[in-house]
């Protein structure tokens, strides 16, 4: 028997999510380490769950940026 997939909700504030946005290159980005904190996951975690569901990803949501510096 298969199980239902599971539901992951974010409790966070809306303040929080704002003040961790950052402009990139003109685009609005969050860091990887932000978004895990929301999902309650380490960076690693969240990198797998998005290597394991490119296919249900727009183009734009993972851009791999590394800074030099």
């Amino acid at each position: 028997m298969r199980r239902a997939p599971r539901t992951t909700y974010i409790r966070t504030d809306i303040d929080d999510v704002i003040k961790r946005i950052r402009v990139f290159g003109g685009q609005f980005v969050i860091p990887d380490a932000d978004l895990a904190e929301f999902y309650g996951v380490t960076r690693a975690e969240l990198r797998a769950m998005v290597r394991r569901n490119k296919a249900a990803l727009t183009v734009d949501f993972v851009v791999p940026v590394r800074l030099i510096g």
